[in-house]
């Protein structure tokens, strides 16, 4: 969850606004809530019933009134899983692999243990990898702040004994890349990222770092009831690259290329793409397949 962006949507239904200005966060909100739109002049415009659906979509996803949603009130959210509210901030997440541990987090120091209520920033080289029987890559980080309404929709085989990461940006997502590397043969990896060509397409990238059990987890609801949470928008930008990974993957003789191909055909086929932020604001539960059998020992 963006604060600037939910602050805008209490801006926009509170003002009762139709038309407001193009930028990064009404990007993000418009794309979130899947709202019809149309833009003119560096405007965005919308139809008046579709300040029902933006006020609906952050009530759900707060667990709470849009309209009294303040600066603190995201701080103290963010506190209930993190020690530190500063460690929910993008900076942390640059440099270190961010971890919200479901069981004992083994550090070269010593052990963290699963009960803990924060979100661990370590360095790749602290962890001792061998100890390591489940972990989960995820896309976004916001699902580290917002992990207990995120665990609920897991399968329950992911649940517990998992270390749930985010797959970080700039230094961090070398340091996944190597502790995907260091799994030993019998843990098992799980990836849940955004239900799209681009989740898909960087699951596929990921892959090549696997020499363990991987699973894909994806929603369980009906593709036409994902239907009306999908981004229109994102899906029309990333039509040519769902295209080109069909291809890449259509005569693949690798299990998980022949998985990742049916779950982006399947996205090509009902125009699908929803974010991960719009599974949990709805409580959609997760599944989980298998991404190699015979690819692994």
């Amino acid at each position: 969850m963006n604060i600037k962006v939910t602050m805008l949507a209490k801006k926009i239904v509170t003002l009762r606004l139709r038309m407001f200005s193009v930028s990064k966060a009404s990007d993000q909100l418009v794309n979130e809530t899947g709202i019809e739109h149309y833009k003119s002049n560096g405007q965005y415009v919308i139809k008046h019933s579709e300040l029902s659906e933006i006020e609906r979509y952050y009530d759900e996803l707060l667990g709470a009134s849009l309209r009294s949603f303040t600066y603190e009130s995201n701080r103290i959210d963010a506190s209930k899983v993190s020690k530190d509210e500063k460690s929910a901030k993008g900076g942390v997440f640059e440099a270190l692999l961010s971890i919200v541990p479901l069981c004992d987090l083994h550090l070269t120091s010593g052990i963290i243990p699963k009960g803990i209520k924060a979100i661990i920033s370590v360095p790749f080289e602290n962890i001792v990898t061998d100890k390591i029987d489940k972990l989960m890559v995820i896309e976004n980080s916001e699902l580290l702040v917002q992990s207990s309404r995120f665990i609920e929709t897991l399968p329950e085989a992911w649940k517990i004994d998992t270390l749930l990461v985010y797959r970080g940006h700039g230094e961090s997502q070398k340091q996944i890349k190597l502790l995907l590397e260091s799994l030993k043969p019998k843990a098992q990896v799980g990836f849940y990222f955004d239900y799209d060509f681009s989740g898909m397409k960087l699951i596929n990238a990921y892959m090549k770092y696997v020499n363990c059990q991987a699973s894909i987890i994806t929603p369980s609801f009906a593709n036409k009831q994902l239907k009306r949470l999908t981004s229109k928008e994102n899906y029309a930008k990333q039509y040519i690259e769902g295209t080109h990974l069909l291809i890449k993957t259509g005569d693949s003789c690798r299990d998980f290329e022949t998985v990742i191909h049916q779950a982006t055909l399947n996205l090509q086929s009902y125009e699908l793409s929803v974010t991960q932020e719009s599974l949990i604001a709805h409580d959609i539960e997760l599944l989980s397949t298998p991404l190699n059998w015979t690819d692994v020992s």
